[in-house]
């Protein structure tokens, strides 16, 4: 690591620990920045993939602990991706099974039941 990237990590650990929300609103405006220089084709999918992180993220409040969730995430991916690279086919058949199941719910008419 260079001095830059030294400070700014020392940045963020101090903002962390003495303006929580500050840190939080830095982080979002980081990851926002990131984004919006990826190509256009690619930031939907981008913002999509970093509110399904930020959900799972949600529920850890221990520094530790969303580090670890971040760590099984980032391997999680490295495991789709070594398994879409050595079997395409039968990658794109597991996530086409494991799709979402829909539950079927009565249309409502507005008026509660008594």
């Amino acid at each position: 690591m260079n001095d830059a990237s030294e400070d700014f990590f020392e940045k963020l650990c101090r903002m962390h620990r003495d303006d929580p929300q500050g840190f939080e609103a830095e982080r979002i405006r980081l990851i926002r920045e990131t984004i919006e220089g990826f190509a256009a084709e690619h930031r939907q999918k981008a913002y999509g993939l970093q509110f399904k992180i930020d959900c799972q993220l949600r529920r850890y409040k221990d520094p530790v602990m969303r580090m670890n969730k971040m760590v099984e995430i980032f391997w999680e991916g490295v495991y789709d991706f070594q398994e879409a690279m050595t079997d395409p086919s039968g990658y794109r058949r597991r996530r086409q099974q494991a799709g979402a199941k829909l539950l079927p719910f009565r249309r409502s008419t507005g008026i509660p039941e008594a």
